[in-house]
Order: C-alpha cells, then sequence, then structure tokens
C-alpha cells in the first residue's frame, strides 16, 4: 500500500529553492498553489524561499506580494531576501528605502546577506562613495566580517568607476586570497578602461586559478597580440593546445 506523506515547510522551501535555481516559474507557482491549497501558514522560512524563488524567476511583482503578506512576522532574513531581490532588478532607490526601514524604522539589524544585496545595488548603479560607506557601516556599526562576495562586490564597483588602482589596493588589503570572481571583477574595469597591464595582470591570475579556463588564456593571447608579443602569443596558443 502506498502511504501519502505529507511535505512539510522545510521540504517545500527547499524544492522552491531549486525551482529558483532552475529559473523553474511554473513550478514554483505550482508549490505556492499547493501551500495556498492546504492551509500551510507561510512563514519567516517559506516567505523567504518565495521570495528568493520569484526573484531569481522573473517575478518581481510576485516576491513583493509575499513579502508584504509577511506584515509583522519580517525579520532579517526576509528583509535582506527582499533587498537583494531589488539589488538584482537594479532598483537602487527602493533597496536603500528598505534597508532603512529594516534598521530604523524597525531596529532590525542587518546580516552579511543583506549587505551582499546593498552593496550589488550600489555596484548596478556605479555609486563608489555609497558603497564605500555601506562597507564602513557594515564592519564599523554592525560587526559583520566582509565575505569573498562583500570584497567582490567593492572592486566590481572600484573597476566600474574607473578606479583602476584603488580596486588593486582594495585586493591587496583583502585577509584572503581572491578567487577568480575577485579577478574577473578586475579584469572586467580594466578591459573597460584599456588598461592592458592590469588586464594581463588579472589575466594571468585566473589561469593561475583555472587552468582549464580557455577563455582567459583566448583573451591573454589578445592582450599580447594588441601590444604586439608575438612570441608571448605563440606561447600561450601553445598552452592552450595543452589543454
Amino acid at each position: 500500500n502506498e502511504v501519502f506523506v505529507s511535505p512539510n515547510k522545510f521540504t517545500m522551501s527547499t524544492v522552491l529553492s531549486a525551482c529558483g535555481r532552475l529559473g523553474a516559474l511554473e513550478q514554483g507557482k505550482w508549490v505556492h498553489s499547493y501551500i495556498d491549497k492546504y492551509g500551510v501558514e507561510i512563514d519567516i522560512v517559506l516567505g523567504t524561499a518565495l521570495i528568493d524563488m520569484y526573484a531569481k524567476c522573473g517575478s518581481l511583482e510576485r516576491a513583493k506580494r509575499v513579502f508584504d503578506a509577511l506584515g509583522s512576522k519580517k525579520d532579517v532574513k526576509a528583509y535582506s531576501a527582499m533587498i537583494c531581490c531589488l539589488a538584482m532588478y537594479g532598483l537602487t532607490d527602493e533597496c536603500f528605502q528598505l534597508f532603512s526601514e529594516m534598521t530604523t524604522s524597525n531596529n532590525i539589524n542587518p546580516n552579511s546577506v543583506t549587505f551582499v544585496g546593498i552593496l550589488g545595488a550600489c555596484v548596478h548603479r556605479g555609486l563608489i562613495n555609497k558603497g564605500k560607506s555601506y562597507f564602513k557601516m557594515m564592519t564599523e556599526e554592525f560587526g559583520i566580517t566582509p565575505s569573498i562576495q562583500h570584497y567582490g562586490c567593492m572592486v566590481d564597483l572600484y573597476g566600474r568607476s574607473g578606479l583602476i588602482k584603488e580596486a588593486e589596493s582594495f585586493i591587496a588589503s583583502m585577509p584572503m586570497e581572491p578567487d577568480v570572481l575577485i579577478w574577473g571583477s578586475l579584469l572586467s574595469g580594466s578591459r573597460m578602461l584599456g588598461d592592458i597591464k592590469t588586464c594581463e595582470g588579472a589575466l594571468k591570475r585566473l589561469i593561475e586559478l583555472d587552468p582549464m579556463n580557455s577563455g582567459a588564456y583566448v583573451l591573454l593571447s589578445n592582450v599580447y597580440a594588441k601590444t604586439g608579443r608575438w612570441i608571448e602569443v605563440k606561447r600561450i596558443r601553445h598552452e592552450m593546445e595543452a589543454i
């Protein structure tokens, strides 16, 4: 005999997370309908999962409706999910407004996820001074130790603002080893400015971290070709053939 086991909130939040990663909006909506149909309470766990799923599946309005429906149950997880959602859609002013509502009106302290969203919003608009202010606030006012994601946002922000030297100094000050995202952000900024020397350095670092990254080899070969360093071009192409 088959036994039907009703899924609990944590099971459903896991399914919603998978829907978000896959961009499976229809399946995510089905789970939401199931929750409503069987009268499952949408608490913080489910609410946050729904917000995140709808955001990743391109349904901002549904994410907003879930967030608003949480009412007084909203905590730092719900606010952080919504702030990251708004940042994802480039709604920078709404992002800052919600951060203010959370910290000032409701006296809820932000966490590291909150600042990933806030710094991401600064990156979207190229707000370097605001980004620096929030980064300082995170460490000094709220005592949050920056993760590689926070550092990545700042490097991206410096790069997009054309402040390549500042970006390099910032990377040098990091307490952990830069990863591919950090060097990728520096590469993007230096390419926009045509800074060949910095491009070369970032690409070399990317290849050290990921020797199978054929795209980095191609870009480095192009950098050498632009500067007439044909021996280096030949060497890089030999290395590519050996991958």
